[in-house]
């Protein structure tokens, strides 16, 4: 049977909402080198004493960083501006937000005369406890039918008919970002290639996809580097570890070893990476890398004998093994794990998306400060 790792539950959810900290020390109204570890967030938590002030960093040196926040390189010397303005840009006129209401049917409208202004993360004096995010909106710019992608059937982050853990995070994350107001988030879930599909100007945001490892490229496939230089990852907003699966049918469940597993098929659903079975030394022909559609279609084989091995997160296999209602036995090999973060995802050359992506980001830290992140992980852990 499958057996429960709660433990383990308990420490994905604290590895989410506590990111490591450095400990070396920046001042405000000089410029700064990025380090190994550092984040912009992290660096204003040091600087100001409170992350959610990072906007102001990034919009002292947005030409250099450029749309995404998190994309700051080792080296990057970068300028902290003075927290009381002084060395800062000033900031971007508050406008209006126009409401969206997302729906496949039902077009955006916004007034006409509305200027062309790209969404732009603004630092507000209210006293809220996270950073507010106000944008200007242009129906230009933005899709009038705008939509959301599932990478997929994808239990429990997303399950094919609009529902999901990744689902709600979107959901709760753009409401308390303030840009747009988006409701009633549906994500179609295509029988073609949702990595394709995201490149469509009408979607805005992707999800849930699994970070291939973007940082290290020399065991990643076509498809892991495409996704690496043509979309950009928000900020991680789960954290799942992947891990071996077999039926008892053998030595499988006690191997410690990569080639003991010679021989032996390995089902990765569609959904996930590969490029960590490479690094732990599991290559092809010594191993036969199979690709399912779903988790549910590898464990479908692995339990009719057409596979030997099924390499995917445990909270997804155990909310399949759930669903197939299955009396056979499925044990896990502990000794090969690996922990990878799910994100949603933009394409690169899509404004609005990018926008939205921004938007999701800002929502992100509200949850994790609000509580919210907790109580939706816990509704689909229960």
């Amino acid at each position: 049977m499958l057996r429960p790792m709660p433990n383990l539950k308990i420490a994905l959810i604290a590895a989410a909402i506590l990111p490591a900290f450095s400990a070396q020390a920046q001042t405000a109204c000089e410029s700064y080198t990025i380090s190994s570890g550092d984040t912009l967030r992290l660096i204003a938590e040091r600087v100001y004493g409170s992350r959610d002030l990072s906007a102001i960093i990034y919009d002292a040196n947005r030409s250099m960083v450029g749309n995404n926040p998190n994309n700051i390189e080792i080296g990057m010397r970068i300028t902290i501006p003075c927290k009381d303005g002084g060395a800062a840009p000033a900031p971007a006129e508050i406008t209006e937000a126009i409401v969206v209401e997302v729906d496949p049917v039902v077009e955006v409208t916004a007034p006409p005369e509305e200027p062309a202004v790209v969404a732009t993360p603004v630092v507000t004096e209210a006293p809220t406890v996270f950073q507010t995010l106000s944008v200007t909106t242009n129906p230009v710019l933005f899709p009038s039918r705008p939509s959301f992608v599932s990478a997929g059937n994808f239990p429990p982050f997303a399950d094919g008919e609009g529902r999901g853990l990744m689902t709600d995070f979107v959901v709760a994350a753009l409401r308390h970002s303030n840009f747009p107001r988006i409701n009633n988030i549906n994500p179609v879930s295509l029988p073609f290639d949702p990595l394709m599909a995201s490149t469509d100007p009408d979607v805005l945001l992707s999800f849930p996809w699994v970070n291939p490892g973007c940082a290290e490229t020399d065991f990643l496939s076509e498809r892991s580097l495409n996704l690496c230089k043509n979309y950009t990852f928000s900020d991680k907003a789960y954290e799942i570890v992947l891990t071996f699966l077999v039926a008892d049918r053998g030595g499988l469940a006690q191997a410690v070893r990569a080639d003991q597993f010679n021989g032996k098929r390995i089902c990765v659903p569609e959904q996930y990476p590969v490029n960590h079975l490479a690094e732990a030394g599991f290559f092809e022909p010594a191993v036969t890398i199979e690709r399912g559609n779903s988790v549910a279609e590898c464990i479908g084989r692995l339990l009719s004998g057409q596979t030997d091995v099924v390499n995917a997160d445990y909270l997804s296999v155990e909310a399949t093994y759930a669903v197939l209602s299955s009396q056979s036995i499925i044990v896990e090999n502990t000794e090969f794990t690996w922990v990878r973060s799910v994100h949603a995802i933009a394409h690169n050359e899509n404004q609005a998306g990018m926008q939205t992506l921004t938007a999701f980001n800002f929502g992100l830290i509200a949850l994790r400060q609000s509580g919210e992140w907790l109580s939706i992980s816990q509704k689909y852990l229960n």
